[in-house]
């Protein structure tokens, strides 16, 4: 019993009133990244700028995994000079309780095809033809 209520306790220290989702989202945001001595913010603000063409609909979504542990991705869409879309992210795993992000790692197009809930987004052109309703 103490257990568990110190864990409880150590998720409501690390939400201080927020949604989980949006600690682990901050969680992330703010960690470090040693290589470039920036916050993951920072560092993914870099990258952005360093991106040839441009940057639209970036994103930070979170995705429950277990109690507390998230799945925190970064998405963008990259319009290339050329008319070409290329969708690019990256995903952290953070663990609230024990205040740790691991991370990053790249989305697989994949991933970045389908929602959490497995079902994919279909282009336009992969629609199902419209059904015509008879009446009598």
């Amino acid at each position: 019993m103490e257990a568990e209520w110190q864990m409880r306790e150590s998720i409501r220290q690390t939400l201080s009133g927020g949604r989980e989702e949006d600690a682990a989202i901050t969680m992330v945001r703010e960690h470090k990244v040693p290589e470039a001595d920036v916050s993951v913010a920072e560092w993914v603000q870099r990258v952005l700028d360093a991106v040839d063409g441009d940057v639209m609909f970036p994103r930070w979504q979170a995705y429950r995994r277990a109690v507390g542990r998230y799945e925190v991705w970064f998405s963008y869409t990259v319009l290339a000079g050329d008319g070409t879309v290329d969708k690019r992210g990256l995903a952290w795993v953070v663990d609230l309780n024990l205040k740790l992000v691991e991370g990053p790692r790249d989305l697989t197009p994949r991933e970045l095809g389908h929602d959490m809930s497995g079902q994919h987004r279909s282009p336009k052109s992969d629609a199902p033809p419209a059904v015509e309703l008879i009446q009598d």
